[in-house]
């Protein structure tokens, strides 16, 4: 009589699982990490049921990272990243920008005139929250990692959205066109300088990873 083999073997989904467990604690704060470490729970579930090697292993250190990362979303655990907040306000003053550019789009395409002082106190709202943001935001201490970032951040970025900010409230086309003038060159600037913007991003994360928390600066 024959009997059904009962043995630990290694398999797909249990590989898979400590492989993404492993992956989830250099993976930073967010959605991405956050899936990353259920996808390996999951997987390390289903190689445990068909006796796979490292599945369960996958499932503990997927599982430490997961309730590491929601706690760390909702505050209970703080970053012990010291320029975090520099790339908060950073991340912030870009992500209001770009409303403002959607904002002024939206008020040359809306017919009335209610729609259109509507779009302009929009453009307004978005100038004022990148405003505070970037002024929050201490530009040197990116200089000794990307030269010359301060310049261009307070002479095109901040600068540009000072100028937008006085077009829009004084109606004054010459300071719009200059606004918009000192913004181009920003974004062309940060576009050139991408990848170490993308390289610091990741070193001050806000919200770092499980591993970077453990292993501090």
């Amino acid at each position: 009589m024959q009997h059904e083999s009962t043995s630990v073997k290694f398999g797909f989904f249990g590989i898979g699982a400590a492989g993404l467990g492993t992956v989830s604690i250099f993976m930073p704060g967010g959605p991405a990490g956050i899936l990353t470490a259920f996808i390996a729970i999951i997987a390390g579930l289903i190689g445990s049921r068909r006796k796979e090697r490292l599945s369960l292993a996958g499932v503990g250190i997927a599982g430490i990272v997961l309730i590491f990362l929601n706690f760390q979303a909702i505050g209970i655990i703080p970053s012990p990243v010291k320029n975090g907040d520099l790339m908060r306000h950073y991340s912030t003053a870009i992500r209001s920008s770009a409303r403002i550019y959607e904002a002024i789009k939206k008020e040359t395409t809306v017919p009335s005139l209610q729609e259109k002082k509507k779009a302009r106190l929009e453009i307004l709202d978005a100038i004022g929250q990148s405003l505070t943001a970037a002024r929050k935001l201490e530009a040197a201490r990116f200089d000794p990692f990307i030269p010359g970032f301060s310049k261009h951040f307070q002479g095109e970025f901040v600068r540009g959205l000072e100028c937008l900010k006085s077009g829009y409230t004084n109606v004054d086309s010459e300071e719009k066109v200059k606004g918009a003038a000192l913004l181009d060159q920003w974004g062309k600037w940060s576009r050139q300088n991408q990848e170490k913007l993308t390289k610091l991003w990741h070193l001050w994360h806000p919200r770092p990873s499980f591993f970077r928390t453990i292993v501090r600066d």
